[in-house]
C-alpha cells in the first residue's frame, strides 16, 4: 500500500510539472506577441511626439487630398494636362480635378500599393520640412536621411517612419537614439477606395451607366429619334446641339435616383413617385456588405457648364432627320428611325463617410447604341498608336477555349468567333467537332462537340462575337491577358424564326371582318423589349425588305404598333397596339404570323382619330381575342 501511495504522489507532481511548463511556454508566447516598446528617457519624448505629429499634419490632408482626387496625390501631368483624361470640380479652373478612371480607351484606376507607395514618397519628402529648430536650446540633434511606409485599411492608414536621430542632451551630453515612428490616422480610405473600385468594376462588366443612357433616348423617342416609326406630316429635323440640349436634362434628373445596394443610399424623395420603376432600372446591385455607412451620391456631375466631349448621330450630320426609304404612296407622313448614338460625357461619383469624401470619375462611352468599355491595349500613353488591326490581332497571347449553343435547344453548334478590342476587329476562327484523319472524332456514342481552341490579343474588356446563319449574333465580354485565370467562353445564340404575314381588318363597330382597301396601306413594328431588336412591315409591298418578318425564337415581349393608313389623304384608320410575349414553343418551326388590325372607315380627321385610338384601339388591343396568331 505504500508503496502505491509513492506512485501516486510521483504522479502528482509530475502533472504539476508539465502543467507548470504549459503555463511558463504559454506566457512566453504572450510575453513576445505584446513585448513593449523600448523604454526611452522621459527628456526626448516631447521630441517623439513632436515627429510623431509632423506625420499626422502631413498625412492627414494628403490622404483627403487624394480622395478628393480619385486616389492620386499628384495627379500625372499626361492626365492633368488632358481635358479628356480628368474631370473639373470647378468649372473654368484647372485645380481641383479628378482624374478619370476610365477614358479614351484607357484604364487609370489607382490601386492600394500606388496609393500606399504614394502617401509614402509625399511623407518621405515633407517631413525634413518640420523644423527640430525648436529644441536646440535643450539638444543638439543630428537626423540621417527619413524613409516612410503607409499602409491602407478598411478605415485607418498607417504610417511607419524610419528616420534615424541622434539627440545629445547639452546639459550633461546624454546621448539619444531614435529611429521608429508610428502614427495611425483614422480616414475611411481604404473602405471608399474599396466601394469606388465596386462601383467602377461594376460599369466596366454591365455598361450601366451606357445602357440606362440609351434608355433614356428610346424613352423620349420620337423627340430624340431612336427605333420606330410615327405617322405625321410635320416636319422632323433636330440638330445635334438640340438633341444635347433635350438629353442634359434627362441625365441630370434621372441619374440622381441611383441606388446602390449595401450602401447608405435611399431612393431620394423626388424620385418616389415612380418608385418602382426606379427600383428596377436604377437599382445597381453590390454584393458586398460592408459599404453600409458610406453613401453615394452623383450630384455634381452635372455643373452648368456640362457638356458632351463626343455626341454624334447616323444617320445624319449636322440636321438629323427620319431616313427615307423612298417608299411609294405614303405620301411623306411615314416617319422611319433606325439612328446610332455615339455618345461620351463624364461621370462623377461622390461617396460621403461621416465627413470624408472619395471622388471617383468615368467617362460614359456609348458607341452604335451599346456601351463601349473596352480597354485599347496600345494606348500605353495618351498619344494614339500607329499599330494596325493585323499586328494587333496577330500578337496573341492568352488561351482559351470557346463555344457556341443554341439558347433554346442545348445543342452545340459551329459558328464564326471574331473578337473586338477598342477599334480592332479580330477574325478568331470558327468552332468546329474534332477530326482525326478528317473524321469526326467520338465521345462515347456521339460526335464530340465543336469547339475552338485558340489564342487571343491582349485586351481588358474585350467583345468576344459569335455569329451563324439563321441565328441571332451573339457577345459577351472578354479579358484576355497573361494573367487571365479563366480559359473558357461559352456564348449562347438565340434562333431566328422567318415568318410571312397576314392582316386581318376588324370594322367598328360593328366588328366584321374586311379586307384591306385599294387605297389604304399598314406599317407595322415589332420593338423587342428585352434585346435590341426591331422589325418592321410595309404593306402592301413589292420591296423584299417587307415581305416577310424575322423574329428571334425565344421568350421575348415585344411592343407591337400597327398604323392603317389612307393613303391619298395620309389620314389614319386605325391600328394596334399592345406588348406581345413571344416564346421558342410559340414560334419555333412555325410559318405565318397573322395580325389584327381594328378600324374605322368614316374618320376624317385626327380629333376623330384620336378618340377611336384611345377608347377603342389601346384597350381592345390588349384582349386576347385580337393578340397576334402564329401558326
Amino acid at each position: 500500500m505504500q508503496k502505491r501511495g509513492q506512485v501516486t504522489i510521483f504522479i502528482i507532481i509530475g502533472i504539476l510539472i508539465v502543467l507548470v511548463i504549459g503555463i511558463f511556454l504559454f506566457l512566453q508566447g504572450k510575453l513576445t506577441l505584446f513585448q513593449p516598446q523600448l523604454a526611452i528617457p522621459q527628456y526626448v519624448i516631447p521630441v517623439q511626439s513632436y515627429i510623431e505629429q509632423c506625420i499626422a499634419d502631413i498625412a492627414e490632408p494628403a490622404i483627403r487630398q487624394m480622395a478628393a482626387q480619385g486616389g492620386f496625390l499628384n495627379i500625372p501631368p499626361e492626365i492633368a494636362e488632358n481635358p479628356l483624361s480628368h474631370y473639373k470640380l470647378i468649372p473654368g479652373q484647372k485645380q481641383p480635378i479628378v482624374s478619370l478612371w476610365f477614358s479614351q480607351g484607357r484604364a487609370r484606376e489607382p490601386t492600394i500599393s500606388s496609393m500606399e507607395r504614394e502617401l509614402a514618397d509625399h511623407i518621405t519628402a515633407e517631413i525634413r520640412n518640420c523644423d527640430l529648430g525648436a529644441f536646440s536650446e535643450q539638444f543638439t540633434i543630428t537626423a540621417q536621411q527619413p524613409k516612410a511606409e503607409a499602409s491602407i485599411t478598411d478605415n485607418e492608414v498607417r504610417i511607419t517612419l524610419n528616420y534615424p536621430l541622434s539627440i545629445t542632451n547639452k546639459q550633461d551630453n546624454a546621448e539619444t537614439a531614435l529611429a521608429s515612428f508610428r502614427k495611425d490616422i483614422q480616414a475611411p480610405l481604404g473602405l471608399t477606395f474599396g466601394l469606388a473600385k465596386a462601383i467602377h468594376d461594376k460599369e466596366n462588366q454591365d455598361g450601366f451607366l451606357e445602357l440606362l443612357t440609351m434608355e433614356m433616348i428610346a424613352g423620349d423617342f420620337p423627340d430624340m429619334p431612336l427605333d420606330g416609326f410615327e405617322i405625321t406630316l410635320d416636319k422632323r429635323q433636330w440638330t445635334l446641339q438640340q438633341l444635347q440640349d433635350e438629353l442634359f436634362p434627362l441625365l441630370r434628373s434621372n441619374f440622381h435616383c441611383l441606388v446602390f445596394k449595401n450602401t447608405a443610399n435611399a431612393l431620394p424623395t423626388a424620385c418616389r413617385d415612380f418608385s418602382a420603376y426606379y427600383l428596377r432600372h436604377y437599382f445597381i446591385d453590390l454584393p458586398n456588405p460592408k459599404f453600409r455607412q458610406i453613401g453615394v451620391s452623383t450630384e455634381w456631375a452635372f455643373a452648368n457648364s456640362f457638356q458632351f466631349t463626343k455626341f454624334r448621330v447616323s444617320p445624319g450630320g449636322a440636321v438629323i432627320r427620319p431616313i427615307d426609304l423612298k417608299i411609294p404612296l405614303v405620301s411623306g407622313a411615314f416617319k422611319l428611325y433606325h439612328h446610332f448614338y455615339d455618345i461620351e460625357y463624364p461621370m462623377l461619383f461622390v461617396l460621403t463617410a461621416g465627413d470624408f469624401q472619395f471622388n471617383l470619375a468615368t467617362m460614359v462611352n456609348v458607341r452604335n447604341n451599346q456601351p463601349d468599355r473596352q480597354f485599347n491595349p496600345f494606348l500605353v500613353d495618351d498619344q494614339p498608336s500607329d499599330a494596325g488591326a493585323d499586328a494587333y490581332c496577330n500578337e496573341k497571347i492568352a488561351p482559351f477555349k470557346l463555344q457556341a449553343r443554341d439558347k433554346e435547344t442545348g445543342e452545340m453548334l459551329t459558328a464564326a468567333m471574331d473578337y473586338r478590342c477598342a477599334q480592332f476587329r479580330c477574325s478568331v476562327g470558327q468552332t468546329a467537332p474534332p477530326l482525326l484523319s478528317g473524321i469526326p472524332q467520338y465521345c462515347g456514342n456521339t460526335p464530340c462537340d465543336p469547339f475552338l481552341e485558340t489564342s487571343l490579343p491582349y485586351c481588358i474588356n474585350g467583345m468576344l462575337i459569335a455569329e451563324k446563319p439563321g441565328y441571332l449574333t451573339a457577345t459577351s465580354r472578354l479579358t484576355s491577358t497573361p494573367e487571365t485565370t479563366e480559359n473558357y467562353a461559352l456564348l449562347e445564340l438565340t434562333p431566328l424564326q422567318t415568318l410571312d404575314y397576314e392582316f386581318r381588318i376588324i370594322e367598328f363597330p360593328q366588328k366584321t371582318a374586311r379586307a384591306l382597301a385599294k387605297d389604304e396601306i399598314i406599317l407595322a413594328s415589332f420593338i423587342a423589349k428585352d434585346i435590341n431588336y426591331d422589325q418592321s412591315i410595309y404593306y402592301p409591298s413589292d420591296i423584299s425588305t417587307y415581305q416577310n418578318i424575322t423574329l428571334p425564337a425565344g421568350s421575348y415581349t415585344y411592343d407591337i404598333d400597327i398604323r392603317l393608313i389612307r393613303n391619298s389623304t395620309s389620314m389614319l384608320l386605325g391600328g394596334y397596339k399592345a406588348e406581345w410575349q413571344s416564346s421558342y414553343p410559340l414560334i419555333n418551326g412555325r410559318r405565318q404570323i397573322i395580325l389584327t388590325v381594328l378600324a374605322e372607315s368614316d374618320i376624317q380627321d385626327m380629333s376623330a382619330f384620336n378618340s377611336f385610338w384611345e377608347s377603342t384601339v389601346i384597350p381592345q388591343s390588349a384582349t386576347a381575342a385580337y393578340q397576334p396568331v402564329v401558326r
